[in-house]
């Protein structure tokens, strides 16, 4: 079994995988809620292979919640611990790309395989090609820049299992939101 969390974005998630197949998920509001989120969500916490977490991009705080308390258990219950972008918690089909404000001016986005920081010139470039928009913040993004048009992003468990066994074990890279560049 997989135990994943996310603390990063506006809504917080905690799933489990038996390897590849979503068994459950659950989300909750408050990144600082994380503890009762997890004692209510009850993980087999003896049956679990290993450990996965979103590492962003979010908030310093929010991030960092999820991220310490993957790592304190990681370490308490000896389990590997992999680090997987909170933008690929999100459905994203062939020529979709996932954004979030980036508070500096432009955007973080999933186009490929990693996030990356863009301005917004490049998402309009972006948009003249042909690609369409999905953000967990749709309706934040549409407020600040109404001439792009960003869609609803949705997560998508059942995909989430098979790109986190994916992902290597290796040192946690943090995203943070920032505010200025």
């Amino acid at each position: 079994m997989i135990l994943f969390v996310d603390t990063a974005l506006k809504t917080n998630y905690i799933a489990l995988f038996d390897g590849i197949k979503l068994v459950r998920y659950s989300a909750f509001p408050q990144a600082d809620q994380l503890m009762s989120a997890l004692e209510a969500f009850n993980p087999p916490l003896e049956n679990l292979e290993y450990l996965a977490v979103g590492t962003g991009p979010g908030s310093y705080t929010g991030v960092r919640q999820g991220v310490i308390a993957m790592q304190s258990l990681s370490f308490a219950k000896k389990l590997p611990l992999k680090g997987i972008s909170s933008l690929e918690i999100f459905e994203k089909k062939e020529g979709e790309i996932i954004a979030t404000d980036a508070k500096i001016g432009g955007f973080y986005v999933l186009k490929g395989d990693s996030p990356e920081v863009v301005l917004k010139e490049k998402i309009l470039e972006w948009m003249d090609q042909g690609y369409r928009f999905k953000s967990p913040d749709s309706e934040i993004l549409n407020r600040k820049c109404p001439e792009i048009s960003f869609e609803m992003a949705l997560p998508h468990f059942e995909a989430l299992g098979e790109k986190i066994a994916q992902k290597p074990f290796k040192p946690i890279e943090i995203h943070y939101l920032r505010e200025s560049v």
